[in-house]
């Protein structure tokens, strides 16, 4: 019986570019906003193949309308941006990163009160009492 050497290394190198899953690197925050604000749900994700992003609201598909705009970034940096929210926009987010070695997702709630407005009059009604004063 003869044995030989079996001689296996593994070079690990930053950047390494073999495949991975996806990977949450910073996950969504709740919000809670006034309406008329904007909301930005921010998500950073890493992976190899590079993930493809999903947005869901209340398990519906977000798509690019109206007040809804969805970016990304190379370094793997995923935005939705809501204008002018209004109370309809409230609810759970998703957002689901697939790729062909996984799928993960992340999810918040957003909470649009009808706050801002009160805030604004409440400013409003201040600044003309210190001006009449």
């Amino acid at each position: 019986l003869r044995l030989y050497p079996l001689l296996y290394t593994h070079q690990i190198i930053p950047g390494d570019s073999g495949p991975a899953p996806p990977v949450f690197t910073r996950k969504l925050r709740k919000a809670a906003v006034g309406t008329g604000c904007d909301i930005r749900l921010r998500v950073t994700v890493t992976g190899r193949p590079a993930p493809t992003l999903c947005w869901y609201q209340n398990e519906q598909p977000v798509t690019t309308s109206g007040r809804f705009s969805l970016r990304t970034s190379e370094d793997g940096t995923a935005e939705l941006r809501i204008t002018s929210a209004q109370r309809a926009d409230s609810g759970a987010y998703v957002c689901k990163v697939i790729n062909e070695h996984g799928v993960q997702q992340a999810q918040c709630s957003v909470d649009v009160t009808g706050t801002q407005l009160l805030y604004s009059f409440v400013w409003l009604v201040l600044a003309e009492i210190d001006h009449i004063v």
